[in-house]
């Protein structure tokens, strides 16, 4: 018997005591402007469609949200990172409450102009909103980045497409994944990695660039997102069972394992926990590395930063119970 349901209104509190981590850091000091200034953005770029939304974004709190993720970011750096996560939200929504979360041919139709955009997003400041305002976030980001990040980012962002329609293909086909298809997919159903890409501009560091090609490298920052991605699994399972929602890991391991949410969850962490220790031991190497040669002391230090940086991003389950986003089913 389900001694905890997704209805529980301990729900959020109940995960909260599971998790490997600490649920909030100390937020950054910009994070109401960045707030401000992102909510403004994406009214005049005409994103914001109603009042409804206006109304449904500001409760979100996105500034609080990248406040505990990046809390050293500068405050033109939070901005912009807080336009991308508005963004983020608003493409999420059209896909799990939209039509083209449930039809991979709408999906592929809203998303062919974006991936054009990442082409050459100069030329698409005059289409629709959705894709002007990506060109605008594109050019406001590329100043920021050295080529090896562009690449990186851009690729973050197609497979991110990608992603999303192929959710809405196992949608309309009624396929449950396994968990091991479902964990592969999940790395770019959210937009996690793109916006992880931003952390050696918060934290005003470059790594090695011959690090990018590491298996260490791909270890921390897939790792990274994975428990981000997984965090927001747990958290969201309520909203997700009520609409009939199979993309999550908490109803997948309950499916396929047939156990009891309670149990689900406890899986759920248990995947967290392993991921991170897989993260630790990664870094364990990069010092081994050093100490073979291969990165200066001060390349080094980059990635030890960047890595502990990547950790705080994890470290925003507060966020889940002062939104209310998905515990209100």
């Amino acid at each position: 018997m389900d001694l905890l349901e997704p209805s529980s209104a301990t729900w959020g509190e109940h995960i909260v005591r599971l998790l490997p981590m600490t649920s909030r850091t100390a937020g950054n000091p910009h994070q109401d402007t960045a707030e401000r200034q992102a909510v403004q953005w994406a009214s005049q770029r005409g994103l914001i469609k109603d009042e409804g939304v206006m109304r449904q974004l500001i409760a979100l709190r996105p500034g609080r949200l990248n406040g505990y993720g990046f809390p050293n970011a500068g405050e033109g750096t939070l901005i912009l990172l807080t336009k991308w996560l508005i963004y983020f939200f608003l493409t999420d929504d059209q896909f799990d409450d939209g039509d083209a979360g449930t039809d991979p041919d709408h999906a592929e139709k809203l998303l062919s102009p974006l991936r054009d955009c990442l082409d050459h997003p100069k030329s698409c400041t005059a289409r629709a909103p959705r894709v002007s305002a990506l060109s605008d976030l594109l050019t406001s980001t590329r100043s920021r980045f050295t080529d090896p990040q562009w690449r990186q980012f851009t690729r973050h962002l197609r497979d991110y497409f990608d992603a999303l329609v192929q959710e809405a293909r196992n949608r309309r086909t009624s396929t449950t994944p396994t968990v091991e298809e479902y964990l592969r997919l999940r790395q770019n159903t959210g937009p996690i990695l793109p916006l992880f890409d931003f952390v050696e501009e918060c934290e005003c560091i470059r790594l090695p660039v011959s690090f990018y090609d590491t298996e260490e490298y791909r270890t921390i920052l897939v790792g990274s997102s994975d428990v981000s991605h997984w965090l927001n699994d747990v958290f969201s399972a309520p909203k997700e069972h009520a609409r009939g929602d199979v993309h999550n890991l908490v109803l997948i391991i309950r499916h396929v394992e047939r156990c009891t949410f309670e149990e689900a969850v406890a899986k759920s962490t248990d995947h967290m926990r392993r991921r991170l220790a897989e993260m630790h031991t990664a870094v364990e190497k990069v010092h081994a590395m050093h100490a073979d040669g291969l990165f200066t002391n001060g390349e080094r230090d980059a990635i030890a930063n960047w890595y502990q940086a990547l950790l705080t991003c994890t470290r925003h389950a507060a966020w889940y119970l002062e939104s209310g986003r998905y515990t209100e089913a």
